[in-house]
């Protein structure tokens, strides 16, 4: 169950996902009635356009409420996107970082400060 974040109206909107946190912790509920917590997987996105340090801790509030496992992983739009292309014209990520096949990083590198506080304030393993 992709994620992303929890702060929809601001970043997951903007960037044309359509998800509803409402629906994404009722679907949790819902097959964890079930599925036992270690057979539902979920997937978050730090560093869409808009992400704070408030929103990260927010999402991992709410992820560490479902119970369930999550993958992290880090917004780097792909070469030959729409949003590659919108990305690079609104200068949010290095065109350096874009470039770099394989390898890349957060736009924002305090990104990953971010979520590795927010997890100790939390008391999750980083």
């Amino acid at each position: 169950i992709a994620v992303a974040s929890v702060e929809l109206p601001i970043i997951v909107d903007d960037c044309g996902k359509r998800l509803a946190i409402d629906r994404v912790r009722d679907t949790v509920l819902h097959l964890k009635t079930r599925l036992p917590p270690r057979n539902i997987h979920c997937t978050v996105m730090y560093g869409l356009p808009g992400e704070t340090k408030e929103t990260v801790v927010e999402t991992l509030q709410f992820m560490a409420s479902l119970g369930v496992h999550f993958q992290e992983s880090f917004c780097a739009p792909v070469p030959g996107t729409g949003y590659f292309a919108d990305e690079k014209t609104r200068g949010l990520f290095p065109v350096e970082q874009l470039a770099m096949a394989g390898q890349l990083a957060p736009g924002k590198p305090e990104i990953s400060e971010w979520v590795k506080e927010a997890k100790r304030e939390l008391g999750m393993a980083c």
